[in-house]
């Protein structure tokens, strides 16, 4: 029962994700143009007009993208989101059988699991004009979904300290979400000042585990996307 259950909401995500509204396309992409459209996506909101990130951060290229060298690595994927052409919103995934991620590179913390097969997405990012509507959450569920077909084990989160209230409350909901940091960590290299925990969300490997990670974090993710859309068509 379990099983069909997982089969048949995959399923259903599937069928409605490959069918966006009519001035949105949705998906992850690999082209030159399509990247650059992200770094300025990024820039645009992360950066421009604003002192923390200078023009020497080592994220500022060409002086309109917001880039790193994860963003070259051939196992990064990019999601990207048009709304009437225009790029709004957008994130990546790292492949932590790959690279090493941010946390581990700069010893910002010692990932205290021993857990493999882990994915961390990153730079998620969505202009103003999209602000409160359904295109956040169903690039969540975009990447929910991708990590569960990449057969990913563990989802790695590195949240803003200042967020932690509001990640206790989402735990309610997530059981699965696991604070692995017990005590928050600086970040200088990114933002100085900046402090973050590390959250790690376990997915599993036997077909029991990932079933249970359709129906407790994906499907809701699926539903809250879809209900913010019913109600809210921008």
């Amino acid at each position: 029962m379990l099983r069909f259950a997982s089969r048949t909401i995959t399923k259903l995500i599937r069928s409605d994700l490959n069918h966006p509204s009519n001035n949105i396309v949705a998906g992850f992409v690999v082209d030159a143009e399509s990247k650059r459209d992200i770094f300025k996506l990024r820039y645009d909101v992360m950066a421009r007009g604003k002192t923390v990130f200078p023009p020497t951060h080592y994220c500022i290229r060409n002086g309109d993208e917001f880039r790193d060298d994860y963003d070259d690595n051939p196992c990064t994927k990019h999601f990207l989101v048009r709304k009437n052409g225009k790029a709004v919103a957008s994130c990546r995934l790292l492949n932590g059988n790959k690279v090493k991620f941010e946390i581990e590179a700069y010893n910002w913390h010692k990932l205290a699991t021993n857990e493999k097969n882990i994915v961390e997405p990153t730079r998620v990012v969505a202009c103003k004009s999209i602000s409160g509507s359904y295109i956040a959450p169903m690039m969540l569920t975009h990447s929910l979904l991708d990590i569960y077909d990449s057969r990913y084990n563990s989802i790695l989160g590195t949240i803003n300290a200042d967020a932690l209230p509001l990640i206790k409350h989402y735990q309610k909901f997530m059981p699965a979400l696991k604070q692995v940091s017990k005590e928050k960590f600086a970040v200088t290299e990114f933002i100085p000042g900046r402090y973050c925990h590390a959250f790690l969300l376990k997915i599993g490997d036997t077909e029991k585990e990932r079933d249970m990670y359709v129906l407790k974090t994906l499907f809701p993710c699926f539903l809250l996307y879809k209900s913010m859309h019913l109600f809210n068509k921008r």
